[in-house]
Formats: C-alpha cells, structure tokens, sequence
C-alpha cells in the first residue's frame, strides 16, 4: 500500500504547519493559564477553510475526507495547539453528525455555520454508561411538538463556547434484548436555560472547557430530531469513529516535537517538575533518558515509568498500520 500524500494533501499539510507556526508558545501558554478558547487561531482555521474540509462543496466546504481532516489536525498540532478536540468541537460533533444522518433542511441551516466557524458540544457519555453508551439514562419525550430532556452527562466539552449540542438520549425504555433500540440523536441549541454545566478540573487543554451536565426538561424542537427516532445508533458511529481517529492525529501531532528537545540531563530540574511547559505543549516533558526521533503517522508515543518520579517518553514502531 502506497501511504505518499498526493500534492493537494501535501498542499492541505504545508498550508496547516504554516498556520501553526504563526502561533507561538507564548500564546498557547497565556490561553491556557487564562482558560480561554484561542479565538485567534479559530478565526485563521475559518479564514483558511480548514473546518470545511469534510463538509460537502455545496455547504461552502471542500468536500474531502477524513483522511484529510486527520492530516490537518496532526500538522496544526504540531505546535501547541490541540487541534483534534478543536476538530470535535464542530466538524465532528456537528459536521460529521448532520451530513450522515441529516435531513437536506437540516444539512442547510447547519452545515454552512460549521465552515463559518460556529461550535458544537456532544452530549454522549453519561457518568454510569462510560463507552458502554447503551446504557445511557438520559431521557426525551414528546410534549407540544418538543422533547423535554431530563438527564445527566460527564465529560462534556465547549459548553461554553459552543452554539449547539448534539445530545445522545433515550425516546423509549432500555431493553436489555435490544440494546441498541430507543436511542435518538437531537441537536438542541445554546445557550439554554434547561442545561446546567458545572466545569471539571483539568491538568491540561484547558482552552476547552469540561463539564458535568445536567439537563432538566431542555427543550428541543422535534424537526431537530437527527435520523429516525429510536434509530439514531447507526449515525453516532459516524461521529464517534470520526472523533478518535482527529484526537489520535493530533495527539501525534503533538508529540511529533518531542523528538527535537534536549536530552533529560540538560533540563533544569525546576522546569522538569512544575515548570512551564516545553515547547509549548501543555504537558511536561519528563524523562530519564534521551527521547528518540519524532514519531510520524506509523510510531505512537508511550509513557513508562522509571524509579524516580518521572516519565519517560519511549518511541513504539507500530509498522504498517
């Protein structure tokens, strides 16, 4: 199998670094020590058409597919910025789920707004339900042409800044036979008096907000019902699998730098524990050794622990994967 990018990848991955380089540590350290969402960088991914990358020409995207958007995220990321959650937080969460399983009316109205950059929120996990998401709890029913939302979910991201949430829920009892039967997909809008968000404590990303959330008969209108009801199980795969593949791109993107630090030994102790960030990454670099030659998209970084309170980052050759 031939993995060479053609020239428009190429172009696609030149383009992203480029964008990334305009954006130094010093930015990414003070968003991140501010809790704030990087408007700056947002605006050039907008400016540049990055976030219509997979939605269709003629919503004002490029059309193109995940194999580009992971592309994208991986060279963004290349320079502080967690690019694969930026990517969740519209093209995924909203792109991913409206193209599949949206109507033509609402492909329209949303799609356009995820090129223009508006953000989205995904309600999915749920506090006892984990990745097993048939046994989510979250409840809608039917009452004057709304479904009233009553429910919780944990580790919910961008409520804060997001414009719309697509929310996972049941629409008829769980049954254990059928799993997988009852659970619909909504898109609701933010901000909303029916959701509470209270924000969790990170080490990290803190540019994006995460929280445990509750619904209390959030209201949502029933044209914004996404697929049939009580069959929206096949249309969340084409967000989740989506979702992992960006966030795994730009996790490589992120270590891909690694490789380019100073051995161990030549690092202050005082920025090993503690210390700011390096290269702007928003994780410390700890290590007992010196680290290998920056990974790529067939070498994934893995931590080992060593006997004294530190990490040590070791390069894995996964071949051809």
């Amino acid at each position: 199998m031939d993995f060479s990018l053609s020239q428009d990848q190429q172009m696609l991955v030149d383009l992203c670094e480029k964008i990334a380089q305009g954006f130094e540590d010093s930015y990414w350290q003070k968003i991140d020590e501010e809790y704030g969402f990087p408007r700056e960088f947002w605006s050039t991914l907008v400016e540049q058409g990055i976030l219509g990358i997979t939605i269709p020409e003629e919503y004002g995207g490029s059309g193109l597919g995940m194999v580009e958007m992971c592309l994208a995220a991986e060279a963004l990321s290349s320079n502080g910025g967690d690019c694969g959650g930026m990517f969740v937080g519209g093209p995924v969460f909203g792109g991913c789920l409206i193209n599949s399983a949206g109507t033509p009316q609402q492909k329209a109205q949303y799609l356009p707004g995820i090129v223009k950059g508006e953000l989205w929120s995904g309600g999915f996990t749920e506090p006892n339900s984990g990745s097993n998401i048939t046994t989510i709890r979250t409840e809608a029913r039917k009452e004057d042409g709304h479904y009233l939302v009553k429910g919780q979910k944990m580790f919910i991201s961008n409520i804060k800044v997001a414009s719309h949430i697509g929310i996972m829920c049941r629409t008829s009892p769980y049954d254990p036979a059928r799993r997988t039967e009852g659970v619909s997909l909504l898109v609701g809008d933010l901000p909303n008096p029916g959701i509470e968000a209270r924000p969790l404590k990170k080490m990290g990303s803190h540019f994006m907000d995460t929280n445990a959330v509750f619904f209390d008969d959030f209201k949502v209108p029933q044209e914004n019902l996404v697929g049939e009801e009580g069959k929206g199980w096949k249309a969340l795969y084409a967000v989740l699998n989506p979702e992992r593949l960006a966030i795994a791109a730009s996790g490589i993107g992120t270590g891909n730098p690694a490789g380019t630090l100073p051995p161990a030994g030549k690092l202050p102790r005082k920025s090993i524990v503690g210390g700011p960030s390096w290269p702007g990454h928003f994780f410390p670099v700890l290590t007992s050794r010196e680290i290998p030659a920056p990974c790529n998209s067939r070498t994934s970084l893995m931590p080992t622990v060593e006997n004294e309170p530190m990490v040590a980052l070791r390069a894995v050759n996964f071949g051809n994967c």
